[in-house]
């Protein structure tokens, strides 16, 4: 014998105007919020300051970059492939970056600064990042661009404002002198 057919049907639930708005309303606020916090988040990422603490044009090429301080006219530029470009930037200040590929697309990547910009020929990418910890933070190219892709490192010194300046002040001197930035 099947008992089933003798099991009484529990109480059935139509049309619960209340039950159906509350399981739409919900989701729908959730995603609405999660919607502002990105753009509060993006915004955030996005913003440029308006008196950085020092100003960079960083032009990447296949396989290294060229860091300029256009304000301090100096230069840093890699050696070879897997020489990273060592350039210094004041802690708790924000740097502003220009920057753009000489050749094809490349990417700066400094992972402990969770940041990642593409660069592109003829099109100049615009953003600021702020190192709060004074320290040494590598970086690398983060799109394939070729053969040496893999040796386009960049080292970012990030130093208090003395050490900052007088970072600049021997790079000055060494271009002066005429030895290499």
């Amino acid at each position: 014998r099947d008992d089933r057919h003798d099991a009484a049907l529990p109480d059935q639930v139509r049309g619960d105007i209340r039950l159906e708005a509350l399981w739409t309303a919900v989701p729908a606020l959730t995603v609405a919020a999660l919607f502002a916090l990105t753009l509060v988040g993006l915004n955030q990422v996005e913003e440029v300051s308006d008196s950085p603490g020092v100003h960079l044009e960083v032009t990447a090429f296949r396989w290294g970059w060229t860091i300029h301080y256009p304000a301090e006219g100096v230069t840093v530029t890699s050696g070879a492939p897997g020489q990273p470009a060592e350039f210094a930037v004041p802690v708790g200040q924000p740097v502003h970056v220009s920057l753009t590929s000489a050749d094809t697309q490349h990417a700066f990547y400094v992972p402990q600064f969770l940041y990642k910009r593409d660069a592109y020929p003829g099109r100049i990418q615009v953003f600021d990042f702020t190192v709060e910890a004074p320290g040494t933070y590598g970086g690398q190219c983060a799109e394939f661009c070729g053969t040496f892709h893999a040796r386009m490192p960049l080292t970012v010194q990030a130093l208090d404002a003395a050490a900052f300046e007088a970072w600049l002040a021997s790079r000055r001197s060494s271009a002066a002198g005429g030895g290499a930035p």
